[in-house]
């Protein structure tokens, strides 16, 4: 089945443009909804999550609709892709069922979230100054991110 998960951040924004690009996929069920993408507490995210099965195919416009952190992110993808279910983003026509989608994502996805946190600390520390990982004077919590 084609599924489409379609999400604008604020009620004020239109979803319409994803919608029109979307529909040539003979999308069979939409997951349509407003709300920030800030974490994965999302009512239609959620739906559509449970909803998706064996050899279904979801699309979306790009990453940045399933979610804003990455480590969401690709616990989302490692989530469907262990229930066999294709991911598809248009943009840049990413497909996560194929050898070159995997690679692009890292064949081992918890490798790829360590190296994703890894970059994710290391850039606020350079932007914080002298790779000093602070802000106002207060030390980040160090965070560890171990196997499921």
């Amino acid at each position: 089945m084609n599924i489409a998960y379609v999400r604008v951040s604020t009620a004020e924004q239109n979803e319409q443009r994803q919608i029109e690009a979307l529909k040539q996929y003979k999308i069979e069920k939409w997951f349509v909804e407003k709300v920030t993408g800030k974490n994965c507490d999302r009512q239609q995210l959620k739906e559509m999550l449970q909803f998706a099965r064996e050899s279904d195919c979801i699309y979306v416009m790009d990453w940045s609709r399933l979610g804003r952190s990455t480590v969401d992110l690709l616990r989302l993808i490692d989530g469907l892709s262990r229930k066999n279910v294709k991911l598809i983003r248009l943009k840049e026509n990413f497909d996560t069922s194929t050898p070159t989608g995997r690679l692009m994502l890292g064949d081992t996805l918890p490798e790829a979230v360590k190296t994703a946190t890894r970059f994710s600390r290391r850039a606020v520390e350079v932007t914080m100054g002298n790779g000093q990982p602070t802000r106002n004077g207060v030390e980040f919590e160090r965070v560890q991110i171990g196997r499921a």
